[in-house]
């Protein structure tokens, strides 16, 4: 019994850092398309004002 519950654990804990490791990866992906979105939308508003 015991041993079915490490095991239990050793998965979830595979399955925790697979999930962190993929949100990281959002955050990044996230923060790189909002710096795009930021510049082009700023370069297009400049332009216009301009």
């Amino acid at each position: 019994m015991m041993l079915i519950q490490k095991m239990n654990n050793m998965n979830n804990c595979k399955e925790t850092q697979k999930q962190q490791h993929k949100n990281k990866r959002l955050k990044q992906y996230n923060i790189i398309t909002l710096q795009n979105y930021n510049i082009i939308t700023l370069q297009h508003y400049n332009i216009v004002t301009l």
